[in-house]
């Protein structure tokens, strides 16, 4: 305390009504914040230690909202990558995890902020054994869009399409939205490396199993349930028959699955419906090989060299496109006996590129429909 009675560290400000309005220094608001954060940590680390997890416990509960069909569905997620298909837990089941796990704190703090961009630090710490992984993320203040009315706008540009697209500065609620996506994805990668692997492991055959029995148990529901949850991001049902290069009636319980996981990466932001299709169209084809060079031939010059027939490909079928596995996969439709044995060629289906399966759909249907269907 001063002469006048007022705290050191505190400003004494003078009011247009001659009273006295205290001011405390930022010094001081940061002294104070960090004593409160560290008398928070010291306080969640002693009901650690006194309260430790029990593995056998917390594999149990895990495993249990992993028996939640509502659960399952948003357990996991898959995005095409480079020709492959990347799968892992979802942001939803990581959040489900750490809850499960106890003695865990994931904390935000912001670093620096300016005009453009935000930089926040997400860190997840296991209390018992004192591990912290820290992550630093950075957030523009900008979001992309098609339309700029009544917006501020920074750039343009001519997207895929051949239409402008705008970069404009970001509203509070796109600028929340953006936080809280990179956030949740930043928890979630830290959060992976507190989850032992072996739960993490169990927990995901646990929910493909729940996820399986759901979809053989009601592909009907499960394809309107699939349809509505694409709408709610904006992709519509002809979209989803140009991914699958066939009908939605059609669709095999393996697609169901695939389109839930494709569904989940993108509601969690791992990607976009203008991505997977980017990817879908790629090609994945193998380069052909090296033709080898010419041998000598010890027949006489002036004898003709006898030349292999060559072999005539499938009608309607494009070399570039893999003759081989479409033609095997028309043999097998058109020998299938059963409607069951019309189902189990969805799995190789799958494997097929969108323009093989285009190819081969048409006989797969009419086949289908003369044998009626999987008994």
């Amino acid at each position: 305390m001063n002469g006048n009675g007022i705290a050191a560290g505190a400003l004494a400000r003078q009011d247009a009504f001659g009273g006295q309005e205290m001011v405390q220094s930022t010094e001081v608001q940061a002294q104070a914040l960090s004593a409160q954060a560290e008398a928070e940590v010291k306080a969640r680390w002693a009901i650690a230690q006194r309260n430790p997890r029990n593995l056998d416990g917390v594999r149990v509960a895990l495993l249990r909202e992993c028996d939640r069909p509502g659960f399952a569905d948003v357990a996991k997620y898959a995005k095409p990558v480079g020709g492959s298909t990347v799968v892992g837990p979802s942001i939803r089941f990581v959040e489900a995890a750490l809850r499960c796990m106890g003695n865990v704190i994931a904390s935000t703090t912001l670093v620096a902020e300016d005009a453009r961009t935000r930089r926040l630090q997400v860190m997840v710490t296991d209390l018992e054994t004192n591990v912290s992984w820290p992550r630093q993320i950075t957030i523009e203040k900008t979001v992309e869009r098609g339309n700029a009315n009544g917006r501020t706008v920074l750039s343009e540009r001519l997207n895929t399409s051949g239409k402008k697209s705008y970069l404009v500065v970001a509203t509070e609620d796109e600028l929340a939205n953006k936080e809280a996506a990179a956030v949740s994805k930043a928890i979630r990668t830290a959060g992976l490396r507190v989850i032992p692997g072996d739960l993490i492991e169990e927990a995901m055959r646990r929910v493909d199993e729940v996820r399986t029995a759901k979809v053989k148990q009601d592909p009907a529901g499960e394809r309107k349930r699939l349809v509505d949850a694409f709408a709610s991001v904006g992709v519509a049902p002809e979209q989803l028959v140009e991914y699958l290069g066939h009908g939605l009636d059609f669709c095999q319980p393996a697609e169901l699955v695939e389109l839930r996981d494709t569904y989940a990466a993108i509601r969690d932001g791992e990607t976009t419906w203008r991505a997977v299709m980017a990817e879908r169209a790629e090609p994945t084809t193998a380069p052909a090989a090296p033709t080898p060079p010419p041998t000598a031939s010890s027949a006489p010059a002036s004898a003709p060299v006898p030349q292999a027939p060559k072999p005539t490909p499938p009608p309607a079928i494009d070399p570039a496109k893999g003759i081989d596995e479409v033609a095997e996969v028309q043999r097998l439709i058109a020998e299938a006996k059963t409607g069951k044995d019309i189902a189990l060629l969805g799995s190789r289906m799958l494997k097929l590129t969108v323009e093989q399966r285009q190819l081969v759909m048409p006989q797969y249907q009419a086949r289908s429909k003369e044998l009626g269907g999987a008994k």
